[in-house]
């Protein structure tokens, strides 16, 4: 009989793939008992610490801002949803914190940082827009008319950046006069009332009483604002309510001739 070397190559390589065949399966079969044994291992850990709910975190985030002291508690605050990739263990208590606490307007970032469980800190984009408070005529009022507070509305609207020479803060006009006639709902503004009063209300002021023959000297707060040669009254140390001429320089000139 003829050798031929074509039958024992064939012979070598089926000896080879049958090896290489048990070594697959022992293989498999090694890696199958390790991950059963790995799976409730796999499990537990899922169910110890499962996943931070991320709608649960954004609505914790609106939260905290608006109980934020320095803001008007109508302020409109937005918190996009967040990305759901953000892959984060559940936290059983939630620490927000301003990075920089003088930014609380306008588009910042707020951070969360966990403790426990496990530790773990992100950032939120949020957004906040805060009313800008004006003020509107409660009714029509007529030139040199002096402003007190019952004779405007105060509104609130959050879009007035680009309107100019608003009055936001009742201290601007109490106790102004109108440099012109205002039809009821005018938007008040500073070019509405007249010259600054030369005396600010709360003002330190030289009080000067004066009769025939003697003068006395004294000092008090201003109670309304005042402008020279108008009526007004101020309170003494003793709580005395006196009332006299307002004048330049600070002076409640009180005369009893």
């Amino acid at each position: 009989m003829l050798f031929n070397p074509l039958n024992r190559y064939t012979d070598t390589m089926k000896q080879k793939t049958s090896s290489r065949k048990k070594r697959y399966q022992k293989l498999i079969l090694v890696t199958s008992v390790v991950l059963s044994e790995l799976m409730p291992q796999i499990a537990w850990s899922q169910q110890a610490n499962p996943a931070q709910n991320l709608q649960q975190l954004r609505d914790a985030a609106i939260v905290y801002l608006h109980r934020l002291p320095a803001l008007d508690p109508d302020s409109q605050i937005n918190v996009p949803p967040l990305d759901p990739a953000l892959k984060l263990s559940q936290c059983s208590n939630l620490d927000f914190f301003l990075p920089n606490p003088n930014i609380q307007r306008g588009n910042f970032r707020l951070g969360v940082r966990c403790a426990e469980p496990q530790t773990w800190s992100t950032f939120l984009s949020v957004s906040v827009i805060e009313p800008k408070t004006y003020f509107v005529t409660r009714r029509a009022l007529l030139k040199n008319h002096r402003l007190k507070l019952e004779d405007l509305v105060r509104s609130k609207s959050y879009n007035l950046n680009n309107i100019a020479n608003l009055i936001t803060d009742p201290q601007q006009f109490i106790d102004r006069h109108l440099a012109r006639p205002l039809p009821e709902g005018s938007t008040l503004k500073t070019y509405d009332l007249g010259a600054d009063p030369s005396l600010m209300r709360g003002q330190t002021v030289k009080i000067i009483i004066s009769n025939s023959g003697f003068k006395i000297t004294n000092q008090g707060q201003l109670l309304a604002n005042a402008i020279p040669g108008q009526t007004a009254r101020a309170k003494t140390a003793s709580n005395q309510i006196v009332t006299g001429i307002a004048r330049s320089g600070g002076i409640l000139e009180i005369d009893l001739h």
